[in-house]
């Protein structure tokens, strides 16, 4: 189950726009920043990367450069370096929310399941209705094998945000891991009355009905 990224799509967004903002003049460092922006535009992180490592010395000691450091490691495929580069735009800012959310995408695709929901958690502290705390703290904890706790924050997060298809799916299968079929197959039907090719509520409601017969459903 993949989960939409509030955070991916901004980061993205930025980089277009930024890459067609003028560098100053005689700024070597503002170059090499917004020749990172074009370069990851184009889908070239790690030439973005090694352009951005250009930005200067001085540069490399602020929030801003070690939120993008972690990124652009992040999107070429350097977690560990990521993760780093993360923490220490937290430490540079520490009331930042920026550094929690993209801390989350490296652990996750780690599979740092448990640091995840640390994360996740610590985010939810100063930002109670974030998304990306509360979609990414549902999919580690189900990883966990906490179903329980994952079917939780799953209802949380669509208190929140009830038509996100993604997160309706991720609680049906949070249902459907407890054995409790009948609220699993309402959770995957409502998705696909609205989005009926959605391959992981077409997965899910196919387990269902391999799990045995439903009761208690007209």
């Amino acid at each position: 189950m993949r989960t939409v990224d509030a955070l991916v799509r901004t980061t993205i967004m930025a980089s277009l726009v930024l890459a067609a903002v003028p560098a100053l003049a005689g700024d070597a460092g503002a170059a090499a920043y917004q020749k990172s922006y074009k370069l990851e535009a184009a889908g070239k992180y790690k030439d973005a990367l090694r352009s951005l490592k250009k930005a200067g010395a001085v540069r490399k000691h602020t929030y801003t450069y070690q939120l993008r450091l972690a990124w652009l490691n992040y999107l070429s495929g350097k977690l560990s370096a990521s993760r780093q580069a993360y923490a220490a735009a937290a430490r540079l800012a520490p009331t930042a929310l920026e550094p929690l959310q993209g801390m989350l995408l490296p652990q996750i695709a780690q599979r740092r399941w448990v640091d995840a929901v640390r994360t996740a958690r610590k985010l939810l502290r100063v930002a109670p209705g974030d998304f990306t705390g509360h979609s990414k703290l549902a999919w580690a904890l189900y990883n966990l094998g906490r179903f329980a706790d994952a079917e939780r924050a799953y209802r949380k997060v669509l208190e929140l945000y009830p038509s996100n298809l993604t997160m309706r799916a991720g609680l049906g299968w949070s249902l459907l891991k407890q054995n409790k079929l009948a609220d699993a197959r309402r959770a995957f039907a409502a998705v696909l009355a609205v989005s009926p090719r959605d391959r992981t509520a077409e997965a899910g409601l196919k387990a269902v009905g391999k799990s045995g017969p439903l009761r208690g459903l007209a």
